[in-house]
């Protein structure tokens, strides 16, 4: 009977034992992670939020200038261009055919004109050599040396060969008329056969195509829509109070609404009237060259508006489950624990962290694989 009971208080022993925090930690598993951060205090940037759209520097929406039926359209939406590339094409039959018509009248009037050159030239060398003859012949007839009748003729002559030069003259004046008119009807004709074929203004993306092959273009009709890619901006209503705190040049994070920061602006343009309905202000940020956001998408601007006190870690190792915010700390045993933080603003890389840690407490900012509540902490690279 005693060596049962002996039996019993040493089972008791051992579970206990096993069951003590001292046992629990020597049985843990030990995971190794990349980086353990300090939390310090240090001055958190205050931050003011606003909504934005996406907009693209640069929308060219493309028409037509003639009436006709398209025969082809080489592009479809979402296709990227160059400036000067042909994207559509439409059918111009008829106006090659006013063009040879113009280019042939151009011939048949050059001809004209060259002809009434010569006789205007011609006409001019007479009328030269009947006014000689007429002015002679005057000073003759002032010393009687010729007779009326002489000199008569002589004048007819020189009437007449000025008269002829005159209308000589007006002749080719008429002719090179024609001949002006005959060029512009051949540039007008030229102009039309080019805008025949549809090409883009820019470099950027086709973003709607409204015209398939066999559709009729005409004036004013939208063909396809193209918007530029490297010069993007974001557009933000910023409230009237806080326009004083935002200044021209001034970089801002641009996140997406979903919260992952993704470029870095700078302030371009700030409207110099509110909106009277609003009482808010237009605000243009300029985007980066290589920014992934795309035309049409809402994102939240961050401009910065000063400093506080705070405590702040980095966004990696901030842990976001639906509603809740989790990071892992390493307690002064070496052993990982999981707290529920409440976030604050987003600066850069880093988050402020208002509730749920403390300066001090080491947080795990890049564990490398998943951790588990208990777990012994040591830090890659140290043994």
């Amino acid at each position: 009977m005693n060596s049962n009971r002996t039996v019993i208080a040493f089972a008791l022993a051992a579970l206990a034992g096993a069951c003590s925090p001292a046992a629990q930690h020597a049985e843990a598993p030990s995971v190794a992670v990349n980086a353990i951060e300090i939390v310090r205090p240090a001055a958190v940037e205050q931050t003011l939020s606003a909504l934005g759209t996406v907009r693209a520097g640069t929308t060219a929406t493309l028409t037509s200038k003639v009436v006709g039926n398209v025969t082809e359209v080489r592009v479809h939406e979402g296709d990227h261009v160059r400036r000067g590339e042909i994207v559509a094409i439409i059918d111009a039959r008829d106006i090659a055919a006013q063009l040879s018509q113009a280019m042939a009248a151009s011939h048949e009037v050059d001809g004209a004109a060259g002809a009434a050159r010569a006789a205007r030239d011609a006409a001019a060398a007479n009328a030269r050599l009947a006014t000689v003859t007429y002015e002679r012949y005057k000073t003759l007839r002032e010393r009687n040396s010729v007779s009326a009748q002489e000199f008569d003729e002589v004048e007819a002559r020189y009437l007449a060969a000025n008269a002829e030069r005159e209308r000589a003259s007006k002749a080719l004046d008429q002719s090179e008329a024609g001949r002006q008119l005959a060029a512009a009807n051949i540039a007008g004709a030229s102009a039309a056969l080019s805008w025949s074929r549809i090409a883009s203004p820019i470099d950027g993306v086709v973003t709607a195509r409204w015209i398939d092959p066999g559709a009729q273009a005409a004036p004013g009709v939208p063909l396809l829509a193209i918007e530029s890619v490297n010069d993007g901006r974001v557009e933000a209503s910023v409230d009237e109070d806080h326009i004083p705190s935002i200044r021209q040049g001034q970089a801002v994070a641009i996140d997406t609404r979903a919260g992952a920061g993704v470029a870095t602006g700078h302030v371009a343009h700030i409207a110099p009237s509110p909106d009277s309905a609003t009482r808010s202000y237009l605000v243009k940020i300029a985007l980066p060259p290589d920014t992934p956001l795309k035309s049409g998408m809402s994102v939240t601007v961050r401009f910065p508006i000063g400093q506080r006190d705070g405590i702040s870690i980095p966004r990696t190792a901030l842990i976001e489950r639906g509603e809740l915010h989790e990071v892992w700390v390493a307690d002064v045993s070496d052993v990982a624990r999981l707290r529920y933080v409440t976030p604050g603003v987003v600066f850069g890389d880093r988050i402020e962290i208002l509730t749920g840690i403390a300066p001090g407490d080491r947080v795990i900012t890049n564990a490398g694989q998943p951790l588990a509540d208990g777990a012994r902490i040591t830090l890659r690279g140290r043994s």
